[in-house]
């Protein structure tokens, strides 16, 4: 009698166990990948590139430009003779939109009756750019200076003078830079206002052309 109820006892667990499938507890393993998959820190992404500053925008208060040139101007009185050339700096800004403040630093080479003379102007001067089409500008300018010489200018005047001047001229955009070329012609006029007395102050007018290479700095 006892070998069939243990024999029963033995069927009745087999199928209790054939009924619920075997549950292996895996989330151990799982916990130890994923905490080996945390302790492994993703590389950092490759920095985007700097933006390059914006240009500035040309006209606009605020920047300060530079500008390197040089200019000829002819004697209009053909008994005088004389040519007037020089090359100058100047820095600029604009104080309100497409106004510009300048102040000129040049170096001149008289040429004239009797001795030739080298000398050096200073000048402050404003420009109103009333066309003002981004990549080109044109303007009116206007100013005053002193000059002092290693001579007399001209050859019967004094070795120091005064610079007025006034004229036209316009800007041009150099390709995709900031940069532009400057292009221009005015009234060039030297004299001493009389400080001398009236013999000693005959004045030299001229045109002169110039040009040069403005740029923001």
């Amino acid at each position: 009698m006892r070998c069939p109820i243990l024999l029963c006892i033995v069927l009745a667990v087999g199928a209790s166990a054939a009924a619920d499938p075997l549950d292996i507890n895996t989330s151990l393993a799982f916990d130890a990948d994923a905490a080996r998959g945390a302790a492994i820190e993703p590389e950092p992404s490759p920095a985007a590139p700097a933006v390059a500053d914006a240009q500035p925008v040309y006209g606009k208060p605020g920047p300060w430009w530079g500008q390197i040139g040089g200019g000829y101007a002819r004697e209009l009185d053909d008994g005088q003779a004389a040519d007037d050339a020089n090359l100058t700096f100047s820095f600029s800004t604009f104080l309100v939109d497409n106004f510009e403040f300048l102040t000129e630093i040049a170096g001149w080479y008289f040429t004239q009756p009797g001795d030739d003379a080298m000398g050096l102007n200073v000048s402050l001067l404003f420009r109103w750019h009333f066309l003002n089409f981004d990549t080109w500008t044109v303007f009116v300018d206007g100013g005053a200076g002193v000059l002092v010489s290693t001579d007399l200018v001209p050859d019967t005047g004094t070795g120091f003078n005064f610079t007025p001047r006034a004229g036209v001229g316009g800007t041009i955009r150099l390709g995709e830079s900031a940069n532009r070329l400057v292009l221009g012609a005015r009234w060039n006029h030297i004299s001493n206002a009389r400080i001398k007395g009236e013999d000693r102050n005959p004045s030299r007018d001229g045109i002169m052309g110039y040009i040069a290479i403005q740029f923001p700095f």
